[in-house]
């Protein structure tokens, strides 16, 4: 528990523990302790996961078919200001679409993850716009939207995407999934690949991201499974 601790001192030292509504660091000896969000606002719900997908050491394997996670968080909370972020510990590769967090209905997309993971990666914050960038590999990926007209995504805190067409932001009363996303009630696009910290909230400060980043890197270094 003391790099845990650690890492709630830091977000709280660097201003940024007051930006997350869902933070899930995968810290835990078993699958069932470790699916919590510590911000203690929302109920994790595993489907078809098993203990065997999870250790503390690697995080947590999706099989791109059937297993994902309900971040039990309705992406209807969120306001224009917001971000999604997911630390991926390896790439993805192929060309079908894979999610590390997703929800979407008609032309509303909050999506993080690939279309095409060969390609690029995409992250999605309102309307049906992407900012889109190298191929989804590993390491901190982080989609923000500042304004409606502000759309950008980093991975390990330099930027790889943005787009400033203005967005209709009308989310969805829809729960976030990890390992997939929800297409109107339904995982699709399953993740294939492992995941060691998602986080959703609000948008931050250059500062406050670059301080994010480091404090989620020290994390997974410190438990032995940084990229």
């Amino acid at each position: 528990m003391q790099h845990l601790d650690k890492f709630l001192r830091d977000c709280k030292e660097a201003g940024v523990w007051s930006k997350l509504r869902l933070c899930v660091p995968f810290i835990g000896e078993s699958l069932g302790t470790a699916m919590v969000d510590i911000t203690g606002n929302n109920s994790i719900s595993t489907v078809n996961f098993v203990a065997g997908d999870y250790s503390e050491a690697t995080g947590l394997l999706g099989d791109g078919a059937t297993k994902y996670l309900d971040l039990n968080f309705n992406v209807n909370l969120l306001p224009v200001g917001c971000h999604l972020s997911s630390y991926n510990r390896e790439d993805t590769v192929g060309a079908a679409g894979r999610y590390a967090l997703g929800a979407n209905e008609v032309d509303q997309n909050f999506l993080l993850g690939s279309t095409n993971p060969a390609a690029s990666t995409a992250g999605y914050l309102g309307g049906n716009i992407s900012a889109t960038g190298s191929p989804y590999t590993k390491g901190f990926h982080y989609a923000e939207r500042v304004a409606t007209n502000d759309l950008k995504l980093y991975r390990n805190n330099a930027q790889i995407g943005t787009n400033g067409a203005t967005a209709t932001f009308t989310p969805p009363s829809l729960n976030l999934f990890a390992f997939a996303r929800n297409v109107t009630g339904t995982p699709a696009n399953y993740l294939n690949t492992r995941l060691s910290y998602i986080s959703v909230g609000l948008n931050m400060s250059a500062t406050e991201r670059s301080d994010y980043y480091s404090i989620v890197q020290t994390l997974q270094i410190n438990l032995g499974r940084a990229v």
